[in-house]
């Protein structure tokens, strides 16, 4: 009989934690999408089909014809479904100038036989309005067509005549032709980094929450797993055991103090605005499926020895809601400490 020895590395490294991402997620979730063609690799724009909702810039993407499991990261989309805002300026005589006002700002004096550009630049000329928010259509001292190059809603109020021409008001009339209205769909999503292999057509797209790096810094994480047993006695021995009252996870982690709260506007929340659902993170999704229930993320840690095989490890914290946060400036840490609304981790080899 010949024996055959079958060598199998593995991996025994204790964890180490510069070798770990640590990451916050919000519960945005959806399923049920497919890609519309197959897809080579290092491809990074995705065509998608049956995708009804607005993908979330930055949220997480999983193909199912993906067989590494590669978690991308939406860079930007593209969308449909809206309608744009379309006002129309109507000059009845030659009367002099007139004004507009948008979101309270109101633009320098418009001749009244202004060219079509001069109208479109006094409206961008207007802090609230970046180049290229509008289009300015018709027939100059005749009538303007603002066309807004987004769908979105634009109610009358916002966008008002706020001086009218000389000859009063019989002279123009200025009317909301399209109130407009938001996209409600998602077409195509830009991936920050190029598909890792070939992604046959008609595979499940998953898209899974927006997420947000954990800086550890010089901190650590930490969770306890509580397991209450009852001890029954027989007349003063110990007789049998029960399973006690369930404990939600503990969990404690530090990390790298760099700002409370983020730029108004920036899109990138600070840490502590994504525990909270506050500032840039106010739109982020709780991952309770309990809309009665408190806010809460989840934290999902993934480690990769760089050993090879099967060593990569995912752990996941789900449900978590904050109940202290500590700021030592003279550290630059800000240590949180708070419960998971299960009983243990799920740990999952990849």
């Amino acid at each position: 009989m010949d024996l055959l020895q079958s060598i199998a590395y593995v991996c025994f490294a204790p964890i180490d934690l510069k070798l770990a991402d640590i990451y916050v997620y919000d519960g945005f979730r959806v399923d049920g999408v497919t890609n519309t063609a197959e897809e080579p690799k290092d491809e990074t724009v995705i065509a998608l089909t049956a995708c009804g909702v607005l993908v979330p810039v930055g949220c997480r993407v999983t193909f199912g014809n993906d067989s590494t499991e590669t978690e991308y990261s939406v860079e930007s989309r593209t969308t449909s479904g809206g309608t744009a805002a379309v006002f129309t300026m109507t000059m009845n005589t030659d009367s002099g100038p007139w004004k507009l006002t948008f979101d309270g700002e109101e633009t320098s004096d418009i001749a009244d036989d202004a060219e079509l550009i001069e109208v479109e630049n006094a409206l961008h000329a207007l802090d609230s309005m970046e180049n290229g928010t509008v289009d300015v259509t018709g027939v100059p001292g005749t009538n303007y067509i603002v066309t807004f190059q987004s769908n979105e809603e634009i109610v009358a109020t916002r966008f008002t005549l706020s001086q009218m021409p000389l000859g009063g008001d019989a002279s123009a009339t200025w009317t909301l032709t399209t109130p407009g209205s938001a996209d409600t769909s998602t077409d195509t999503i830009t991936l920050e980094s190029g598909l890792a292999e070939v992604v046959e057509v008609d595979g499940t797209v998953d898209f899974r929450g927006v997420r947000l790096e954990v800086k550890v810094g010089e901190g650590n994480v930490t969770w306890t797993e509580t397991l209450n047993r009852d001890y029954i006695k027989d007349r003063g021995n110990l007789d049998t055991v029960r399973n006690g009252d369930q404990e939600p996870v503990d969990v404690k982690f530090e990390f790298t103090w760099e700002w409370i709260t983020a730029v108004t506007g920036s899109g990138v929340p600070t840490l502590e605005d994504a525990l909270k659902n506050r500032g840039e993170a106010s739109t982020w999704v709780t991952t309770d499926s309990d809309v009665c229930a408190p806010y809460c993320v989840d934290i999902i840690i993934w480690y990769d020895p760089g050993c090879g095989g099967n060593n990569t490890e995912k752990i996941e914290l789900p449900y978590f809601r904050y109940e202290s946060l500590d700021h030592n400036i003279s550290d630059s840490q800000i240590s949180c400490t708070g419960k998971c609304n299960v009983v243990e981790a799920t740990a999952t080899r990849i």
